[in-house]
């Protein structure tokens, strides 16, 4: 599997990278900044998966995701 890496460009984006890097791998050219700016910006922890996960579906992509939320596991 030949995936290209990409440096991500602020400690807070490795989940835009991360769908930059994956959506490279489907021949999908999008920037980590088209990324951030399309879910919405950086927050304080980052980007929340439901929302990167929206954004990929946005862009025709079937999407299934999984998240942790340490908060409702403490409960």
């Amino acid at each position: 599997m030949q995936i290209n890496r990409y440096k991500q460009k602020n400690k807070l984006s490795c989940g835009p990278v991360v769908l930059k890097m994956t959506l490279s791998y489907c021949s999908k050219s999008v920037s980590e900044r088209d990324i951030i700016n399309g879910v919405g910006g950086l927050k304080k922890f980052g980007v929340r998966t439901v929302k990167l996960a929206e954004f990929a579906r946005k862009l025709g992509f079937k999407v299934a995701y999984y998240s942790f939320n340490r908060q409702l596991a403490d409960n």
